[in-house]
């Protein structure tokens, strides 16, 4: 399947017009590409898997918490959704950084390749200082987009955790036995 997708996008690449690669460095296209078709291939792969098993599985716990214990089992599941509300948001987050540190390593990556290109230029232009402080720039931008996408991370899993491990109070004042 990555095969297929890799060559759906260089089939793709090579019908474009050739202003396209004008205003994109290579560089940047090779590394977005291989980055984007790895990701969706492994999305496609398993993530379709993975959300089909999790939906059944939660299901079928639903309902024998239910069957077996009703008012327990809806106590428990009332935390679905401030659950849903806290994953919804925090995802919308987490896809935006995660966005924004793909970009910036992209730019990266095709500042290398036209690094390499351009060596001879850049020697005889003594251009050595200036490359480096726009390197400098780059991956400055690209640290605190990692960070802020790991620090969303390190704040949504305890929150998670935090609604999974709670107990709500439950309507009786009483708690089931087990």
């Amino acid at each position: 399947m990555s095969h297929d997708i890799r060559q759906d996008c260089f089939k793709k690449l090579q019908e474009l017009e050739f202003a396209y690669f004008d205003h994109r460095p290579t560089g940047w296209l090779i590394s977005r590409l291989t980055s984007d078709c790895d990701k969706l291939a492994r999305i496609i792969a398993w993530g379709t898997l993975d959300v089909l098993w999790a939906v059944c599985l939660v299901f079928m716990i639903a309902v024998v918490m239910v069957v077996l214990q009703p008012l327990l089992g809806l106590l428990v599941l009332s935390v679905v959704p401030p659950l849903v509300w806290v994953s919804a948001v925090f995802q919308k987050k987490l896809l935006l950084s995660s966005r924004e540190t793909r970009k910036y390593n992209s730019m990266i990556t095709a500042s290398y390749a036209e690094e390499l290109q351009g060596l001879r230029t850049t020697k005889s232009l003594v251009r050595e200082n200036e490359n480096q402080r726009e390197f400098e720039v780059l991956s400055t931008h690209m640290y605190g987009v990692s960070i802020q996408n790991a620090l969303q991370s390190a704040v949504y899993i305890p929150i998670v955790l935090t609604l999974a491990a709670s107990r709500p109070a439950s309507p009786c004042g009483v708690v089931a036995r087990m």
